[in-house]
């Protein structure tokens, strides 16, 4: 088999690299801040610390109300025009729709703290953790923002930076001076922080781009509110639905079991995400990319492209699956004696990222081309479908229940949409090589 690398492949292949390196590196560092973590805090505190850390995460996807999706999208689209106006007109206006959203969030969680406390961790807790968790809250919600931005000028290394990097490797060095004297309390505040510093440098880097004098109040008529706001409506749906599948879980963990249980399985999630690592490295440049070969008509090209990108990507990922599952038992064991037996959550969980990655592009594909309904319907679903049966599943068999329910709805969800993508536009999303797909698309 030869593969061919067209101009395409080559600058996803280029910027791919430098995305994977920079998502490897910040795994690394994710990892050996967890592992940090769960040693000095103990499973206990551990615990805390990941339930306000992933209340955080899935409150900031209704914070962001899916502007950062439809923020690729469109300022993709504006940059193939080389139209900087209008990029300048769409930023401004997502920044101040997120704002106003994130602190509506940061008044109700403080108002209704005991509420709030009593519904994550199931028990009343100390008020400076719904403080924390509503700040951080804001301060993800803007690293995922400026991020979108970045990936939108096809600024794919400082948006990985950004997105990935930054943020654990200020927090990790906060926490290594706050940890020790104000325990979970301090690694909070460290990631709330570590946060600001990368929004900072994200923001600074996509204005450098696009120009500071195109940051200027005449141009915020060129970009209608409902030419973002109709788009974001059904990514918002779906990035509900994704977070739901992503920081749910442990958020389910933490409101049915025990603080020590919601740890383990808090670390086998993030540890098992590693298999994705290399999937969410790829997505940063292929989205983008897709946009503008969409934008330019050429179909047959993206199908291609499509193609030769998930095959790229399998190759690349399955070494790194293989490693987590057969080593399971010793990596759960870096974290300590307490979290050696969730060795099984890891594989189950890891199983599902594998069907993740083995399917390809297929969402990216679907939403970048205009079938947002699609892809929104079937996240809405397999959300829906998930928390109910980890509601059940986690009541029954505790944090091992939500495990098979998170594994088998995300290999569910990902293979139907690698299947509609083929049969609607004729794309093959999973890793096959098929010599003449771009021929034989453009002849259906």
């Amino acid at each position: 088999m030869k593969l061919k690398f067209d101009e395409d492949l080559k600058e996803f292949l280029k910027k791919g690299s430098t995305a994977l390196f920079i998502k490897a590196v910040s795994a690394a560092l994710a990892f050996f801040l967890n592992v940090y973590l769960a040693r000095s805090l103990g499973a206990g505190d551990a615990g805390i610390y990941f339930i306000c850390l992933n209340t955080a995460l899935f409150l900031s996807t209704f914070a962001r109300c899916g502007l950062d999706t439809t923020i690729i999208k469109l300022v993709a689209s504006y940059s193939y025009k080389n139209d900087k106006e209008s990029i300048a007109c769409v930023s401004i206006k997502s920044l101040t729709m997120v704002f106003i959203i994130c602190v509506f969030f940061i008044l109700v969680i403080n108002l209704f703290s005991d509420q709030f406390l009593s519904l994550i961790f199931n028990e009343s807790k100390k008020y400076v953790y719904a403080v924390c968790c509503s700040l951080i809250m804001m301060a993800l919600s803007f690293v995922n923002i400026s991020s979108s931005f970045l990936r939108g000028v096809r600024s794919i290394t400082n948006s990985s930076l950004v997105l990935s990097f930054l943020t654990p490797a200020f927090a990790l060095f906060f926490m290594f001076f706050s940890v020790p004297i104000f325990g979970v309390v301090g690694a909070l505040w460290s990631y709330f922080f570590a946060s600001l510093c990368a929004v900072g440098y994200g923001l600074f880097k996509y204005v450098y781009i696009v120009g500071v004098g195109r940051f200027r109040l005449r141009y915020l008529n060129k970009v209608a509110g409902y030419e973002i706001l109709n788009p974001a409506k059904k990514a918002f749906f779906i990035s509900v639905s994704q977070a739901l599948l992503n920081s749910a879980p442990a958020v389910l963990a933490g409101m049915l079991t025990s603080p020590v249980d919601t740890a383990v399985f808090s670390v086998a999630l993030r540890t098992a995400l590693l298999t994705s690592f290399v999937y969410l490295s790829a997505e940063t440049i292929m989205a983008p990319k897709l946009a503008a070969l969409f934008a330019s008509g050429n179909i047959e090209k993206a199908n291609k492209f499509a193609n030769r990108a998930s095959l790229v990507l399998s190759f690349v990922s399955m070494p790194v699956f293989l490693i987590i599952v057969i080593f399971s038992k010793s990596i759960m064991g870096m974290f300590g004696k307490d979290f050696s037996d969730g060795s099984l959550l890891l594989i189950i969980i890891s199983c599902g990222q594998f069907v993740n990655f083995a399917t390809g592009f297929s969402s990216s594909y679907l939403f970048m081309i205009g079938a947002e309904t699609i892809v929104r319907n079937v996240m809405v679903l397999s959300a829906t479908v998930f928390f109910v049966c980890s509601l059940l599943m986690g009541y029954w068999y505790g944090v091992l229940g939500i495990a098979v329910s998170l594994a088998i709805v995300i290999a569910g969800q990902n293979i139907y949409l690698s299947i509609y993508a083929f049969k609607k536009y004729g794309v093959i999303t999973a890793p096959l090589y098929i010599k003449n797909i771009g021929k034989k698309n453009n002849e259906k």
